[in-house]
């Protein structure tokens, strides 16, 4: 399978680096945001095939990212990782098929998912 460009938005920069370190060990091609203000006005959103995402970040939050990206027509994949999870949050995820890993997160179970949905 050819890399596929998979984007990590996370404000908090140790999670933002390691997550993109695990994406690469994938032989993917991760492209790392740290928010989703940065991601939404870089070039690479009109090509990528999976996003990892916090819920919780300053400015624009995770679900309100993956709510504005479906009201304008992109089905690309989306994970969420967070360790503050509302309500409201997961049925966000759920309207819009995300998947969700809480923090701290298995290495394992994040890799899981994602050769999941870049299948």
């Amino acid at each position: 399978m050819p890399p596929k460009n998979v984007c990590v938005i996370d404000d908090e920069t140790s999670i933002r680096l390691s997550t993109t370190a695990l994406v690469r060990s994938l032989g993917h091609d991760a492209h790392a945001f740290d928010s989703a203000e940065a991601y939404l006005t870089s070039e690479i959103k009109n090509s990528v095939d999976c996003i990892v995402c916090d819920v919780r970040m300053r400015g624009m939050s995770g679900t309100a990212l993956l709510t504005q990206l479906r009201i304008t027509g992109a089905r690309t994949p989306f994970i969420f990782v967070s360790g503050n999870l509302t309500a409201r949050d997961r049925l966000i995820a759920a309207e819009y098929a995300a998947a969700i890993l809480e923090k701290p997160i298995d290495p394992d179970d994040l890799v899981a998912l994602i050769v999941e949905v870049l299948r």
